[in-house]
């Protein structure tokens, strides 16, 4: 995981989907309470 280096709101995560890696950037509006998940790979 790491935190986007300009918006402390957007994490980008490497987690495995089916035997492979894929990353995928979070972003919060609600605090860390809510995420919207967008895949990258």
């Amino acid at each position: 995981m790491t935190v986007h280096p300009d918006n402390s709101k957007v994490i980008y995560v490497s987690r495995q989907i089916n035997g492979i890696f894929e990353i995928e950037r979070m972003e919060t509006k609600g605090g860390g309470k809510t995420w919207e998940t967008e895949a990258v790979t």
